[in-house]
């Protein structure tokens, strides 16, 4: 090139949230002008062609903080990270991913995929074609703008893909640039089994996912890098808002609506629980502590939670205060709870030294109606029928179990076949009329939740297999994670009369 470039970096990050902080909806698109980030220049020189950023660039790393972000790199000699044909009848751009000598961050590697291994620079409109004085004038920088890609938080690289580039010039012109492809639209007319809408944005580790009453809100309980609760609207789902948490914090255990819809109550994993109002994410309150797992009864009134020694605690929604303290469950790891629709019983299942106990307490009468002990470990989810007289079970190796509560001691198998496939996780319907379970197809198969029978099979349309599940209330919807997707299932019978 005829001028030498100077060697720079510059991040884009957005500010940090404060722990349970409702965040804005992440811009959307690869478009330059949609992009709403700060421009925080970073301190350092340095003779390699990108400068160390330290912190910040670890920062903007975390995915469910910082989906998109941007680096500008400007990069001289004759390895140059992009070169301009500088034909009048042709002026065009290429940009080299692998020529980029992308930083390490507190000794871990920043590893940077791209569609492909040039990627064409053009103008962006026929009647803005920039000048060669323009390309190589020495305060033009390229820009890489990236989608973190979420991972494990302790591994040895942090991982991102090229979502856009562009070079531009120092008063932020852009003078030719590449975006990746527009995403297909999110919902269509499926095929047989297929999702009717699969929207990206969700981690792709998922604790469970909470429906409000009137159906227009999801949230979603999960995160890898930065816990978090997602708060998603309509159908399709648009993401409107994010509850973040303290990245040593933990997986969130959970999220559940009350059945008025005023309040979200979640648990962190410090067994903290947080109750907010759902339509704001404001009104933050904290109910209780040592909460390994909750679950709502009596409308939402009250709230159900397992200690971590092993009690059953009754916390009050309006005040914080304790209702009940009930019984003992088995010492041990991974409780599961579960109540009845009507909250008069709360199936409750843990696991010690490679053995599950369930027990089946009736809170009112602080007494247990059932209980199963001395059961192969290995359970994956709980569920409870309207009435509670069923408890319903998965299993990694059993598949799906149900035991009668003040029957038999014993969890049988259910559902024939097709149940012995449900090795993941469980949803009833609002009405506990259908019941839904994680395939390892990847896919769900839903069931008659009273005579144990197969009446659909759905599939994720991809390999990655299925996270949370939850119905929407009218039941003509399922919802559920996969592979950092959000997909929604149509349970509706077309004019044809065969389900989808």
């Amino acid at each position: 090139m005829s001028s030498r470039l100077c060697a720079a970096l510059v991040c884009c990050l957005l500010a940090l949230p404060a722990p349970v902080l409702a965040e804005p909806e992440a811009a959307r698109g690869a478009r330059f002008d949609d992009l709403r980030l700060a421009s925080v220049p970073l301190p350092g020189t340095s003779d390699e062609a990108v400068v160390h950023p330290g912190q910040a660039l670890e920062v903007f790393l975390s995915p469910s903080d910082f989906p998109d972000a941007v680096l500008r790199l400007v990069q001289d000699g004759d390895d140059a990270v992009f070169a301009v044909n500088l034909d009048e009848t042709a002026l065009r751009g290429e940009a080299v991913p692998a020529r980029v000598r992308w930083p390490r961050i507190d000794g871990r590697s920043l590893v940077v995929t791209a569609p492909a291994e040039t990627l064409p620079l053009e103008p962006q409109a026929e009647g803005a074609r920039p000048t060669p004085e323009e390309l190589t004038d020495q305060g033009t920088v390229l820009e890489w703008y990236l989608r973190p890609l979420e991972g494990e938080s302790d591994t040895a690289e942090l991982r991102a893909e090229v979502r856009a580039v562009r070079i531009a010039t120092p008063a932020g012109r852009t003078l030719i640039s590449w975006s990746e492809p527009e995403p297909a639209p999110p919902c269509g007319e499926p095929s047989l089994g297929q999702p009717r809408c699969r929207v990206p944005g969700t981690s792709r580790v998922s604790t469970s996912i909470a429906v409000h009453p009137s159906g227009r809100w999801v949230a979603v309980a999960g995160g890898d890098l930065r816990p978090r609760i997602d708060l998603w609207r309509g159908s399709p789902p648009r993401l409107v808002r994010r509850l973040t948490f303290p990245p040593w914090s933990g997986l969130p255990a959970g999220a559940q609506f009350t059945a008025d819809g005023q309040t979200l109550v979640v648990a962190d994993a410090a067994g903290t629980l947080h109750c907010l109002e759902a339509e704001t994410g404001g009104g933050h309150r904290l109910v209780g502590r040592q909460a390994r797992a909750f679950v709502l009864i009596e409308d939402g009134a009250t709230i159900a939670a397992a200690d971590a020694e092993g009690g059953l605690t009754i916390w009050r929604m309006r005040d914080g205060t304790i209702e009940a303290r009930i019984g003992r469950l088995a010492h041990g790891t991974a409780p599961l709870l579960a109540a009845s629709a009507d909250g008069r019983r709360i199936a409750a299942l843990s696991t010690e030294d490679g053995q599950a106990s369930l027990i089946v307490w009736e809170p009112e009468q602080e007494r247990a109606a059932g209980q199963v002990a001395g059961v192969e470990a290995g359970f994956i989810d709980l569920a409870l029928d309207a009435e509670g007289e069923h408890v319903l079970a998965t299993h990694d190796r059993l598949g799906l179990l149900r035991y009668r509560v003040g029957g038999e001691a014993r969890l049988a198998p259910w559902g024939g076949s097709d149940g012995l496939r449900c090795r993941g996780r469980l949803a009833l319907s609002f009405d506990r009329s259908l019941l839904a379970c994680a395939t390892p197809d990847p896919g769900v198969a839903v069931f008659d939740a009273i005579e144990g029978r197969l009446v659909r099979t759905l599939t994720t349309g991809s390999d990655e297999s299925v996270g949370a599940l939850a119905f929407t209330p009218d039941g003509a919807r399922l919802l559920a994670t996969a592979g950092g997707e959000l997909l929604e299932w149509s349970l509706a019978a077309p004019a044809g009369g065969s389900p989808r």
